[in-house]
C-alpha cells in the first residue's frame, strides 16, 4: 500500500512542474480579476444580455433552437450556457455574467497552449499573463455578450490545428475541427475563421512547406459536420448571414455616404490606431477611446511586430501570425463605428503574441547585458505596471462612470431590483426593501405595458408572479390590496390609472432612475411610482385646515448641511375641481432664504387628482446658500397659480385667519 502511494506521489510531482505553477498562477491572476465584484460591477444589464437571458429562460423551458431570432438573431453557444447557469442560479445578472466570466478565464490557458505549440514557453507564458491582464480581455470576461466565447474555442481551435500539422496527428486535427465548428455557434466574426486557414495553407504552399492533407481534410470534414445544423438553418435563411451584416456594412450608402474608398480607408486607419492611440468609444466594449494596449505595452506591442516581420522571412511561424490578425480585423473595418471591439474580438487571443513577442526580445537582450534573474525582474516590473494601470483604469475609472451607469441600461435594472424588493420575490440586488407593513403577498404592481415591452432587462429580471400586472389600453378593475405601486412610464396622460390606488391609504410619488439612451445628449426620466401604503407612522405635529378643505396634518424636516428637506402630508376633506400650487418659503426676516413652489408631489399629483380622505406625501427640497440660524420661519401655503390668489389658513372656529402657515426651524 505503501509503494502504491509513493508510486502516486511520484507522478503527482513529475505532473506539478515549474511550467505548470507559472500556469496556474496566471490563471488565478485572471480569475480574482474577472470574478471580484461580478455582481455589482459593471452595474445594470445591458439589454443584449438581457436576450440572452430571456431566450436562455427559453431554453430552460424546453426549446432547443440552432439559432435565437430575437435581438436581431444570436449564435447559441453562450445562450445554452447561460441556461444552465440561469438554473442554477436563478435570474440575476450574475447568473449571465457568470458565463462570461469562466469563459475568459479558461482563454488563459487556452491561450498559453496555443503559443506554446506556436513559439515556445516563454513566449506562451507571457502572452497568458497579457491576456489576463489587459484591460479589452477583462472587460469582455466582465459582460455577458456571446463575443466572449469565440477567444477561447479560437485558441483551441488553433493550437490542436498547429498541434496536428506539426506532429501530423490525426486526432488533433480531428479535435481542431471540432472547435472549429463549434466557434460558428460563438459570433459572427468566427465567419472569417475559414479565411485564415485557406490563406495558411496557400503560404505553406507558396513556401514549399509539407501539409497534412489527410489531417487537413479530417480537420475541415469535422469542422463541416459540426456546424452543419447551423448551416442548413442559414441555407433555408439567408438573412440570418446578410442581414445585420449588411446594416452597418460600409458599403452601404447610408454608412459610406457615396465615398466608398474613403470610408475603407479612414475605417483602417482607425483600426490600426486602436492598438496604441484611439479605441472603441462605445462605454459596453472600453474605456471609451482607451486604446488596447497601455503606453508601455503598446511599445512592446509594436516591437512585437516589428520582430515578427523580420522573422517571418525565416521562421513561418511569425508569417502566420502576421496572416491571422489581418484578417481577423476585416470585420470591424468592413463596418461602422470601427474600430469596434466586439466585431475585432476575432484577433484574441493572438493579438497577445505579438507584446509576448516583444517582451521575450527585451528579456534577452537584459538577460544578455546582466543576468537572468535581473531580466525577469525588469519583465515582471513592466507587468505589473500594465497590471496596475489596467486595475485603475477598470475598476476606478470605467465600470463607476456615469457612461457606464447609462450604457448598462442600470436605471432598468434598478427598476426591476426595486419591483422584486416589493413583492418580495426574485433578484433585488441593492434594492431598498419596503417597510413590513403589510406581507410581500398582500402588495401588488401594476406596472405599465410600454415599460416591460421597452425594456428586456425588466422581462428577465422580474420572475412570473400573479402580483405583477401589465397596465395596458384597459385598466383592470381596482382590488383592496396591503400595498399597491403603480409604475409608469412619465411621458403620456396615465391618470386614467391611479383609481388602482386603494382609498383612504398615504399616496407617494416617486421619479424613478434615469436613463439616456447611446446617441443622446440628456438624460431623461425612465418611470413614476405612485405608492399607496397604510398611513401608519403620518405625522400629526400641525393639524391645520385651508379652505377648500385641505388639511396639512403633520410635516418632517431633515437637514443636510444648509439645505433642508421638507416633507408635508396633506389630506383633502372633498374632491377638488382646481390645482392648488403649494408653496414653501424659507425665510430670515424679509430674506428670502430658499423656496419651492409646485404641484404636489413634485408636480406628479396634482390636487384635482385627490380623493376624500387619502393623505397625500408632498415633499420639497429647499437649497440654501447658508445653514440655517436662529429665527429663521418657513412659510407653508397654497395659491391657484392662474390668479396667484391664495388659500387662507382657517382656525378653530373656521374663519380664516392668515394666507399661510408658519413652521419654526429647529
Amino acid at each position: 500500500m505503501a509503494r502504491g502511494g509513493s508510486r502516486l506521489l511520484q507522478r503527482i510531482q513529475r505532473l506539478i512542474t515549474r511550467e505548470w505553477l507559472v500556469l496556474l498562477v496566471i490563471t488565478a491572476l485572471a480569475a480574482m480579476l474577472r470574478l471580484y465584484a461580478l455582481d455589482r460591477w459593471p452595474p445594470g444589464l445591458y439589454h443584449d444580455e438581457a436576450y440572452n437571458g430571456l431566450d436562455a429562460l427559453d431554453v430552460i423551458g424546453g426549446l432547443r433552437p440552432v439559432f435565437f431570432t430575437a435581438n436581431q438573431g444570436r449564435e447559441p453557444l453562450f445562450i445554452y450556457l447561460v441556461a444552465l447557469s440561469v438554473s442554477w442560479l436563478g435570474r440575476s445578472p450574475l447568473a449571465i455574467r457568470l458565463v462570461g466570466a469562466l469563459l475568459g478565464i479558461l482563454t488563459i490557458p487556452a491561450t498559453y497552449g496555443l503559443v506554446r505549440e506556436w513559439l515556445g514557453r516563454r513566449e506562451a507564458q507571457l502572452a497568458a499573463v497579457t491576456t489576463a491582464i489587459t484591460f479589452w480581455h477583462l472587460n469582455l470576461s466582465r459582460v455577458g455578450f456571446r463575443a466572449v466565447s469565440l477567444p477561447l474555442l479560437t485558441a483551441l481551435c488553433l493550437w490542436c490545428f498547429l498541434f496536428g500539422q506539426r506532429r501530423r496527428r490525426g486526432l488533433a486535427f480531428a479535435l481542431g475541427g471540432l472547435f472549429l465548428g463549434l466557434s460558428f455557434y460563438t459570433y459572427l466574426a468566427a465567419r472569417f475563421l475559414p479565411i485564415v486557414f485557406l490563406a495558411w495553407v496557400a503560404y505553406w504552399l507558396a513556401r514549399r512547406q509539407p501539409i497534412y492533407w489527410r489531417g487537413l481534410l479530417l480537420f475541415c470534414a469535422v469542422a463541416f459536420f459540426v456546424a452543419s445544423p447551423l448551416l442548413w438553418y442559414v441555407w433555408q435563411h439567408p438573412d440570418v448571414l446578410w442581414g445585420r451584416s449588411t446594416q452597418v456594412s460600409i458599403f452601404s450608402p447610408t454608412i459610406n455616404r457615396g465615398d466608398l474608398v474613403g470610408t475603407f480607408v479612414r475605417h483602417v486607419a482607425r483600426t490600426l490606431a486602436m492598438f496604441n492611440w484611439r479605441g472603441d468609444f462605445i462605454p459596453r466594449h472600453n474605456l471609451p477611446y482607451r486604446p488596447v494596449f497601455d503606453p508601455a505595452m503598446g511599445l512592446l506591442f509594436l516591437a512585437g511586430v516589428v520582430i515578427s516581420w523580420r522573422r517571418a522571412v525565416r521562421q513561418q511561424e511569425h508569417g502566420l501570425l502576421l496572416l491571422y490578425v489581418p484578417i481577423m480585423l476585416i470585420p470591424t473595418i468592413l463596418a461602422e463605428g470601427a474600430p469596434h471591439f466586439l466585431r475585432a474580438v476575432g484577433i484574441l487571443p493572438v493579438l497577445f503574441a505579438f507584446p509576448a513577442v516583444g517582451l521575450g526580445a527585451l528579456w534577452e537582450e537584459l538577460r544578455r547585458r546582466t543576468s537572468a534573474r535581473l531580466a525577469w525582474l525588469a519583465v515582471a516590473l513592466l507587468l505589473a505596471l500594465s497590471l496596475g494601470v489596467t486595475i485603475n483604469d477598470y475598476f476606478r475609472r470605467h465600470v463607476r462612470s456615469e457612461a457606464t451607469y447609462y450604457n448598462f441600461e442600470t436605471g432598468a435594472a434598478e427598476l426591476a431590483a426595486e419591483i422584486n424588493g416589493f413583492l418580495g420575490t426574485g433578484w433585488s440586488y441593492g434594492a431598498e426593501q419596503p417597510t413590513p407593513s403589510a406581507s410581500a403577498s398582500q402588495r401588488r404592481v401594476y406596472l405599465e405595458e410600454k415599460l416591460w415591452s421597452d425594456w428586456a432587462s425588466l422581462r428577465y429580471l422580474i420572475p412570473d408572479t400573479g402580483n405583477l400586472v401589465l397596465l395596458g389600453q384597459a385598466v383592470p378593475p381596482p382590488e383592496t390590496q396591503g400595498e399597491v405601486r403603480i409604475v409608469i412610464w412619465p411621458y403620456t396622460e396615465h391618470s386614467q390609472y391611479l383609481p388602482l390606488l386603494p382609498r383612504g391609504r398615504l399616496i407617494s410619488v416617486r421619479e424613478g432612475p434615469q436613463e439616456r439612451g447611446d446617441l443622446w445628449h440628456t438624460v431623461r426620466l425612465l418611470c413614476l411610482t405612485y405608492s399607496a401604503t397604510l398611513p401608519q407612522d403620518v405625522p400629526d405635529n400641525v393639524q391645520a385646515r385651508f379652505e377648500q378643505g385641505i388639511e396639512l396634518l403633520g410635516y418632517q424636516l431633515e437637514k443636510d448641511g444648509p439645505s433642508a428637506r421638507l416633507r408635508l402630508f396633506w389630506r383633502a376633506g372633498a374632491a377638488l375641481d382646481t390645482d392648488y400650487t403649494v408653496f414653501v418659503h424659507w425665510k430670515r426676516g424679509e430674506q428670502m432664504v430658499a423656496q419651492s413652489d409646485s404641484y404636489p408631489a413634485q408636480g406628479h399629483y396634482p390636487t384635482h387628482l385627490w380623493r376624500p380622505d387619502d393623505i397625500v406625501a408632498d415633499e420639497h427640497l429647499l437649497k440654501a446658500a447658508t445653514f440655517p440660524e436662529a429665527g429663521d420661519v418657513i412659510f407653508v401655503g397654497l395659491y391657484q397659480l392662474q390668479t396667484m390668489q391664495r388659500l387662507r389658513v382657517l382656525d378653530t372656529s373656521g374663519i380664516a385667519a392668515a394666507d399661510a402657515l408658519t413652521l419654526t426651524l429647529p
